[in-house]
């Protein structure tokens, strides 16, 4: 998951800063987005293991904060908490947004290293990478 969350706060940090507020928010969503679709496709075998536990083994969930560094699900928090400071996200909506986020970027790194899209030629691939970004933009 290092190397995920390392990927994911260089690609934030590279987002240039627009005009407004809600745009520059918006470009650092999409930027962990791509980040995370990105090492699955490239890195499919951390991306398995990372996610791949024995069903008799609890899989840990951290809300405290006792890991080193910025995780994955840190850095999704901290964007969604910024698309709420620049009037994008509405505050009301703001609680435990993570989960469907991650849960809609996951399940499409699945479709397309393990499952029945992982044929697809890349260019369709990266076509329907933007649009789930463009999807999930649009939702918050």
């Amino acid at each position: 998951m290092h190397e995920l969350a390392r990927r994911m706060q260089a690609r934030v940090k590279a987002t240039p800063r627009r005009r407004k507020a809600a745009d520059t928010a918006i470009a650092k969503l999409n930027a962990i987005g791509s980040a995370y679709l990105e090492f699955a496709m490239q890195e499919t075998g951390l991306f398995n293991t990372a996610f791949a536990l024995p069903g008799h083994i609890d899989y840990p969930v951290s809300v405290g904060g006792d890991e080193p560094g910025p995780t994955p699900f840190r850095l999704l928090s901290g964007a969604l908490d910024e698309l709420v400071t620049a009037g994008v996200l509405p505050e009301v909506r703001r609680p435990n947004a993570e989960y469907p986020l991650w849960a809609s970027v996951y399940g499409m790194a699945v479709l397309i290293t393990q499952g029945p899209l992982r044929q697809l030629p890349d260019q369709l691939v990266s076509r329907l990478n933007e649009q789930l970004l463009e999807f999930i933009t649009r939702g918050v």
